[in-house]
């Protein structure tokens, strides 16, 4: 006796969709039905392969092996990309190692930035305004007072320029207000 044909409800609706992977240009074309899970359209396109190896993306949503192509909401003409797991896990990875990498450099550029701002510990390369530095070393001192009104309204980045104009100012005041010594010619 011969079993009767199974209705389309029961198979669902024909579904033709193509499957792209990364070792292949061609999408392969799978004819399967709207019920088919995603794990039956893996073994369909896979042949032969260990298909658990493997996930099935649409677009970027990962696919769930076990629940109907209709219910994930694939239709006719739709590609699918066929991924390898390994590749995922590599590349997941990758993101991590760099990620962290990058971590890494902001905080070390953190570190650098916040010593020592006018490289006072670096003495071949002075980074200091014209005369600042022979002011200092004849003992004077520069005193900033930022609870000035002047100051209030500024953040710390336009406080630091305004004390770097100031240190401009004050040492070329300083330059100036210094005899020039005269030079002895020999006779």
């Amino acid at each position: 006796m011969s079993q009767p044909a199974k209705k389309e409800e029961e198979i669902g609706p024909p579904l033709k969709i193509c499957i792209q992977n990364f070792y292949s240009f061609k999408p392969t074309k799978i004819n399967t039905t709207a019920n088919a899970t995603i794990n039956d359209i893996k073994k369909l396109s896979l042949e032969g392969i260990n298909d658990t190896k493997y996930t099935l993306l649409k677009g970027n949503k990962k696919l769930n092996d076990m629940e109907s192509a209709e219910s994930q909401g694939i239709k006719n003409g739709d590609v699918l990309t066929l991924v390898e797991n390994q590749f995922i896990t590599h590349h997941v990875a990758q993101l991590e190692h760099d990620f962290h990498q990058h971590q890494q450099e902001l905080a070390k550029q953190i570190k650098d930035d916040s010593e020592d701002i006018f490289q006072m510990t670096n003495p071949n390369e002075p980074c200091l305004p014209s005369g600042i530095d022979q002011l200092i070393e004849s003992g004077k001192e520069i005193d900033f007072d930022f609870s000035k009104e002047q100051y209030q309204s500024l953040n710390a980045h336009e406080k630091i320029k305004a004390a770097f104009q100031e240190m401009c100012k004050v040492g070329n005041e300083y330059i100036q207000s210094k005899p020039i010594p005269k030079l002895q010619s020999q006779r």
